[in-house]
């Protein structure tokens, strides 16, 4: 299957209430993340979208993500004015918007391993980075998220016109993505992980880890400090 060229101007069409977001989409770059954290004090963007990476990064930053042109992949932008504690759980949360949006799209039994991966019947459909950058009166959080949407050559991953039977809007997907992202980051700022805790088990893989609370070595895990 083919797969949508990138656009902004279509992304933001597509984005309603959330069209304040000012997104870029660039051909090729080593790291979304990268490109993103690198320009968070001048503001100049909010969402980044690579066709291709060339240096993207898994969990922890050393673990390499496999970045051919035709997914998905994406970095956001937010500020949190408080301390960083604030953030802890903030990436299985992230996890959820994902799923949650991946449902919506109709693609039905999503699950979630701890702490960033997406996987849909046993395959690994996706993943999460989410970085910080802490400075004297904020922290700066770029969510990093990478989806197969083109098929895989390893037999170990899954896409996602693969799962649908359908070739996706890249475009649309990704409003949709920042859609839920916004959402779920502006609930969770308010009212912390607890309240997301059961609705994260329920996407658990069967053989994955149940949370039950958050642990500070855990979070470090999970949350990295740039």
């Amino acid at each position: 299957m083919d797969t949508e060229a990138l656009n902004a101007t279509k992304i933001i069409e597509h984005l309603h209430d959330c069209s304040h977001y000012n997104v870029v989409v660039l051909d090729s770059i080593d790291s979304t993340n990268d490109y993103l954290m690198a320009r968070v004090a001048s503001e100049e963007c909010d969402v980044v979208l690579a066709e291709k990476q060339t240096a993207g990064r898994g969990r922890l930053g050393d673990r390499v993500w496999n970045s051919p042109s035709g997914n998905l992949y994406f970095s956001m932008h937010k500020v949190v004015h408080s301390d960083i504690q604030k953030l802890y759980g903030l990436s299985l949360v992230i996890g959820i918007a994902v799923a949650r949006m991946l449902k919506n799209e109709g693609l039905e039994d999503v699950q979630l391993k701890w702490p960033n991966d997406i996987y849909w019947h046993g395959k690994k459909l996706g993943g999460i980075l989410v970085e910080t950058k802490q400075s004297a009166n904020k922290v700066d959080v770029v969510i990093g998220i990478g989806l197969n949407i083109i098929d895989p050559t390893d037999e170990k991953f899954v896409c996602l016109n693969q799962a649908l039977g359908k070739e996706v809007s890249r475009n649309k997907l990704t409003a949709e993505l920042i859609k839920s992202c916004d959402a779920i980051f502006n609930q969770f700022i308010q009212y912390g992980f607890d309240t997301f805790k059961d609705e994260w088990n329920s996407y658990c893989l069967p053989d994955g880890e149940a949370v039950s609370s958050l642990k500070e070595h855990e979070v470090i895990d999970v949350i990295g400090t740039v």
